[in-house]
């Protein structure tokens, strides 16, 4: 639909993620589990970065992120369909880190998934058309670094919703739902823009360090989250 209202479409990031996963982690790997807790752990460095995620079930989803060239899986000799080749030219992108991070590739099943990151226009907008519109990454497409794809697609259905409810005409509801939208999603677009930036970068772990050092609530938070993040 996107193409009826806008001629923008998506750009590479310049960061692909390679998704891969570990089952029963408390049962096998405990290790692993105690590595990521709960909830998210992230380690950065040099244009490279291992995001592990507690999901339910006792599985850990995991990223593998790389500041790389688009379409580099034809120049690298990564074949996500073969999972020993796979996990070899992972270890070896991460060779120099260190074995607790390694095992996070080394225990992963056998199932990887290249996920390269795309991005609309930050402040993406489009003139009015009757009978028409857009919501979640239709609009407002951004790298997962501002934590807010999913909720502002969520919302967008939402505010859509209660305007067609409420609004007097189709064509008022539309307008009344994309005044709301535009400004919260560039909001989020750029500090997707700015997380990317700079988690996947040459001196990653100072940014990160930065911005948690203003947003944790006290110094014995900070120090756990400071836990997770460092070079390798």
């Amino acid at each position: 639909m996107r193409p009826l209202l806008s001629d923008a479409t998506p750009t590479y990031t310049g960061v692909t993620f390679i998704e891969f996963g570990l089952d029963h982690v408390d049962r096998d790997y405990p290790a692993l589990a105690h590595l990521v807790g709960h909830g998210l752990m992230f380690a950065l460095a040099s244009n490279k970065g291992l995001l592990a995620q507690r999901n339910g079930h006792g599985h850990i989803r995991v990223y593998a992120a790389m500041r790389i060239p688009e379409k580099w899986e034809t120049t690298a000799g990564f074949a996500a369909e073969n999972p020993h080749t796979a996990r070899a030219w992972l270890l070896d992108q991460f060779v120099d880190w260190d074995q607790s991070l390694l095992a996070l590739i080394q225990q992963a099943a056998d199932r990887f998934v290249v996920r390269p990151l795309f991005m609309l226009p930050i402040g993406h907008r489009w003139k009015f058309h009757a009978g028409v519109t857009l919501l979640g990454d239709a609009a407002h497409l951004m790298s997962p670094f501002s934590g807010e794809g999913v909720n502002l697609a969520m919302l967008d259905a939402a505010d859509l919703a209660n305007a067609i409810c409420t609004g007097s005409t189709l064509e008022d509801a539309i307008q009344m739902y994309e005044a709301t939208m535009w400004p919260r999603a560039e909001t989020a677009a750029r500090g997707a823009a700015e997380g990317v930036n700079n988690a996947i970068a040459p001196d990653a772990p100072a940014h990160t360090l930065a911005v948690l050092s203003q947003t944790m609530p006290d110094e014995a938070s900070f120090t756990r989250s400071a836990r997770s993040i460092g070079e390798q």
